[in-house]
């Protein structure tokens, strides 16, 4: 699902519509794609930009839902 808000688009890499070419660019619904993409991880989710090592920002949670940890890019990650 294709999420923009604020001038970011924003994707969840495990979306069936998203895809990487043969140079390895990321694809989503066939079209080359700029903005954020993230990764749910266990009770983390993950921010990279669409080059995939850029990494932007971090949250966890616990198992009730209440948040314990958050970063972002600039914050000493």
């Amino acid at each position: 699902m294709l999420i923009e808000g604020d001038s970011t688009r924003r994707i969840d890499v495990d979306d069936p519509e998203v895809n990487m070419d043969d140079a390895q660019r990321l694809l989503y619904r066939g079209e080359l794609f700029t903005g954020e993409v993230t990764e749910y991880l266990g009770n983390a989710l993950v921010v990279f930009d669409d080059d995939g090592l850029t990494f932007r920002e971090s949250y966890e949670w616990d198992e009730d839902g209440r948040p314990t940890k958050s970063w972002r890019l600039g914050d000493g990650f």
